[in-house]
């Protein structure tokens, strides 16, 4: 299934599998598995569990990291019918033992691109066989045009058919896109803190994301204190990453600073802006990182902060959603930067024209060489090589012709 971050995905399958629940009610059995990349993922899937599947009595545990094997071992034990979990620790639990997969008759694999990129393509592949062949398998992505996707889909689907909710390589309509240009990374703090303020007049959270974890340590530090800032990022103890999402749900944390962690799955009411500090790595993880607001039809707004280093990357970004982002600028800090002297299309143009200048001034140097040499002009004949010994010789020889005709050896001339 493909569909853009925000639509529903989600619901999609969840229905379905409570409708299914409630025809085997009893059963003895852990009845579906749900692959998530995250455990903040697979947190917010169960808080939909609880909140709608407690009405049909089906349990339903999640199995990530960060919580102790016994604990998870125990809860095992109940015999849930809605299995939850990250690879990593299914795999693990699978191999101790603790948890058998031979019951499985529904298999999700969610954010399944995100999964392949983070590396869990061998466990994915490990924990699909340990289920039964006879069951129903729903793979979900924002992307299905990922090359691991693709290979992975010919693994474990028999015949699938494909469900198309939108065009992923578009922009959201419902979202505002918008650059600011800026100088470095100071530069880029000022930039924030201004924005914040103008976001301040309008009710909504705040979503920023940076590349690198020091990075998101450093902006939360350094933002304004008039805003209450908090950060994720995956080297926090999961404890303290979900009491972070639990604050930025209910609205005591308004600016979260956090890195890619947060671009996928994530489901956060109210979330108005979100802030490239860092542009993303490629069009997709835009589009994620971006679909943290806007959701469900709501309106939104993302900017990105673009220094030189990363105009290129901006450009390639707009081209592969097919849309231009409007460029912004605040009063008293705009950038020297101002984006290079010639476009990229202009000097494609450029260069075309030269080579093609090149060779047509070959093709008429080459013309004219044949001309040359197959019609040549009597100015244009080969001299013959004048040797110095040759002309050296011309006095002996007359000489030598004199002597001759004295001694009678040629005829005389009559007197």
């Amino acid at each position: 299934m493909d569909a853009q971050t925000g639509s529903g995905k989600t619901f999609s399958y969840l229905l379905p599998l409570f409708q299914r629940l409630m025809e085997h009610q009893g059963a003895p059995q852990s009845f579906a598995l749900i692959l998530v990349p995250t455990r903040e993922l697979a947190q917010q899937v169960h808080k939909i569990c609880v909140q709608y599947a407690g009405a049909i009595h089906a349990k339903s545990v999640t199995l990530t990291g960060g919580q102790e094997f016994k604990f998870q071992a125990a809860l095992l034990r109940k015999i849930p019918e809605i299995l939850i979990a990250t690879p990593g620790r299914l795999k693990e639990l699978v191999e101790q033992e603790q948890a058998d997969l031979s019951d499985v008759q529904y298999l999700v694999l969610d954010e399944a691109d995100r999964m392949l990129d983070m590396g869990f393509r061998d466990d994915v592949l490990s924990l699909v066989d340990s289920c039964p062949e006879q069951r129903q398998t729903i793979l979900l992505s924002a992307t299905l045009n990922h090359g691991g996707i693709k290979h992975i889909s010919k693994l474990i689907l028999e015949e699938p058919q494909k469900v198309e909710l939108s065009s992923e390589r578009s922009a959201q309509q419902n979202i505002q896109h918008q650059i600011l240009l800026a100088d470095d990374e100071e530069h880029k703090l000022k930039l924030v803190n201004a924005i914040l303020a103008e976001q301040a007049q309008t009710a909504g959270k705040v979503l920023i994301f940076a590349n690198k974890r020091l990075r998101v340590d450093k902006i939360m530090h350094l933002l304004d204190a008039d805003y209450r800032v908090n950060k994720l990022h995956g080297e926090m103890a999961q404890d303290e990453r979900n009491r972070i999402m639990n604050l930025y749900r209910t609205g005591a944390v308004e600016v979260l600073v956090a890195t890619d962690l947060a671009a996928r799955g994530l489901d956060v009411e109210d979330v108005n802006l979100v802030i490239n500090f860092d542009m993303a790595h490629s069009g997709n993880d835009y589009i994620h990182r971006v679909g943290r607001t806007g959701r469900a039809g709501a309106e939104g707004r993302a900017i990105s902060l673009i220094a030189s280093y990363e105009w290129n990357l901006s450009q390639s970004i707009q081209r592969y959603l097919k849309t231009e982002f409007e460029t912004l600028s605040v009063k008293g800090l705009k950038a020297k930067f101002k984006g290079p002297k010639t476009s990229k299309k202009k000097s494609k143009a450029k260069s075309k024209a030269k080579v093609k200048e090149k060779a047509k001034a070959k093709t008429k140097k080459q013309n004219s060489v044949y001309k040359s040499a197959s019609s040549p002009s009597p100015e244009s004949k080969p001299k013959l090589k004048s040797r110095k010994r040759d002309q050296k010789q011309i006095g002996k020889r007359r000489q030598a012709a004199s002597k001759t005709i004295g001694d009678g050896t040629a005829p005389l001339k009559r007197t």
